[in-house]
């Protein structure tokens, strides 16, 4: 099985180095696009998220491509990190791994009607983000835009137990074997 690492910024360029990393959506795509239908490929994730656009870029390669995508949040999917995941077929979280879901902003620097403007873009820009949050969330839509307008903070417990639909791998598993009566943990 194939597996991408989604680790460091969504950005719109590729830059690894030992103080930070930055994942593009073209690196999203190239993985993607190696895969054969029907293959199954594991997205892990451990990002604080990014640009809305490269990130929607990201999801909708995903949600396009004939192969069985599962995210693994290993540490953080947050912000546009949370839509990737979202994307995915599968959503699989450590118990002690978080999502992170808000409203899109930005920074914006201008005249009244300018500002005016980019509000109406952010509004935009959240429907399209909703779109991938209601395919994994059980709950309604008017709920799920008002998590993320709180900007709503998930264990991976959490985001199941609150109607999103992952697989929780729990912390504390331990293996246990009896041998003649006698049990070892």
């Amino acid at each position: 099985m194939k597996t991408f690492q989604l680790t460091g910024d969504i950005a719109d360029f590729d830059y690894h180095s030992q103080f930070c990393d930055f994942v593009s959506s073209r690196a999203v795509k190239a993985f993607v696009n190696s895969l054969q239908p029907g293959e199954e490929a594991t997205i892990e994730i451990n990002s604080c998220g990014g640009l809305v656009t490269e990130g929607i870029a990201m999801a909708n390669a995903i949600k396009n491509s004939k192969a069985h995508i599962t995210a693994h949040v290993t540490g953080l999917a947050a912000s546009m990190a949370s839509v990737v995941a979202c994307a995915c077929e599968k959503l699989v979280m450590n118990e002690a791994s978080f999502m992170m879901i808000h409203d899109p902003w930005a920074i914006v620097i201008g005249s009244a009607k300018e500002m005016r403007h980019e509000a109406s873009v952010l509004d935009t820009m959240k429907k399209a983000i909703l779109s991938f949050y209601r395919g994994k969330f059980s709950g309604t839509e008017d709920e799920l835009a008002k998590l993320m307008e709180a900007e709503t903070w998930y264990t991976g417990a959490e985001c199941k137990a609150n109607g999103f639909d992952c697989e929780v791998i729990a912390s504390d598993l331990k293996a246990a074997a009896s041998l003649t009566g006698v049990k070892y943990e």
